[in-house]
């Protein structure tokens, strides 16, 4: 996992208070405006935030073990939603230090995200019949958010249709067909648009997190 969140996080709080936290979409909200590029960090920290981390955290006496509390929460994120043991613990650690509750990190993690992303350089035909077929809206989506003029070159190309990560939140998006054909998709994030269906997302195997 990438820490910038988690330091955006605690910076947001600092500044204005656990009230920005109070309402799990303003909060959301904050963080996509701070750190866009980091959706799947966002997803684990809201949703850690709807299991009612925050509050617990808060309520933690001083005389009360702080490991205990943060591996109990952690174990309920896993329980409750499925995270895996090492998103859920990251995910308590950054409310813990957001809020003050610790003052160090035990989970090391890198500035970097440490999941394994294979580099991908080829494109098929059937890749580059895929762009072809993609509606107005989908080629402006995808035009806008990898800053592509005319037609995409090879290196441009794989990088959409090898994303293990993508947010299109708010962009006037309804139809998820043409995502069917990203089958290295790991992390979506499709909010505030107005979805017809998400039966085309029934085939990415590797989808883990859609919000």
């Amino acid at each position: 996992m990438n820490n910038i969140p988690r330091q955006q996080l605690h910076a947001l709080i600092t500044q204005q208070g656990h009230a920005v936290c109070y309402d799990p979409n303003q909060c959301e909200s904050r963080l996509r405006e701070l750190c866009p590029e980091h959706p799947r960090e966002i997803n684990l920290l809201i949703s850690a935030l709807k299991e009612n981390v925050m509050a617990e955290l808060l309520a933690v006496s001083e005389d009360t073990p702080k490991d205990a509390v943060l591996s109990k929460l952690a174990q309920r994120l896993y329980n409750n939603l499925g995270m895996a043991p090492e998103e859920a613990h990251w995910a308590v650690e950054s409310w813990a230090l957001a809020l003050g509750v610790i003052e160090t990190a035990s989970f090391t993690t890198s500035q970097a995200d440490t999941t394994a992303k294979p580099s991908h350089s080829k494109i098929t035909a059937a890749d580059r019949e895929w762009w072809n077929r993609l509606d107005y809206e989908w080629k402006g989506f995808f035009k806008k958010t990898f800053k592509i003029q005319g037609e995409p070159n090879d290196a441009q190309l794989a990088k959409q249709v090898h994303l293990q990560e993508l947010s299109c939140s708010n962009s006037q998006i309804s139809r998820l067909e043409p995502l069917s054909h990203l089958t290295d998709l790991q992390v979506l994030t499709c909010s505030h648009n107005k979805i017809v269906s998400l039966g085309p997302l029934q085939n990415l195997t590797q989808l883990r997190i859609l919000d």
